[in-house]
């Protein structure tokens, strides 16, 4: 289950984390900074991942995106401010305009994975950056009274 509320504050990765396994909404507290593959799910449409093409001169990769973007760009949805995203209809409304999620997956020590819902971009940042998180908790079947 994710958060359909993202909030407009902005973390590094490690306040990221921290931030989603500190979080209590309603009675659950068992919340963390999705994977990349699990964030992902979200989008409305299969997002392009820049380390496939990471050994490609950069110029060939952005003209390579800049493809794939054109032929995606009917899949993205607005929301009620204009602003468009690539995502399900649960959590446009609710997603600041051109924001970034981190991710819990690094790259190495010093990236992790964050994804663009607004270009449809998973790349990699410096951990050091602020960006925006949409925290999530894993569907747990209720336990039947004995």
């Amino acid at each position: 289950m994710y958060e359909t509320q993202s909030s407009n504050l902005k973390f590094t990765w490690e306040e990221a984390k921290e931030y989603c396994e500190d979080k209590i909404l309603g009675e659950y507290k068992d919340w963390k900074l999705p994977t990349k593959n699990e964030l992902k799910k979200i989008a409305n449409i299969d997002l392009y991942f820049w380390e496939d093409y990471e050994y490609e001169e950069e110029s060939i990769n952005r003209q390579r995106q800049k493809k794939w973007y054109k032929e995606k760009e009917k899949n993205l949805k607005s929301n009620d401010k204009g602003d468009t995203h690539f995502l399900q209809k649960d959590f446009i409304e609710n997603v600041p305009t051109k924001s970034v999620f981190w991710t819990s997956s690094e790259k190495s020590e010093k990236l992790a994975w964050a994804i663009s819902f607004k270009t449809g971009i998973i790349g990699k940042k410096n951990k050091n950056k602020k960006e925006h998180v949409i925290c999530l908790r894993e569907k747990k079947e209720k336990k039947e009274k004995e």
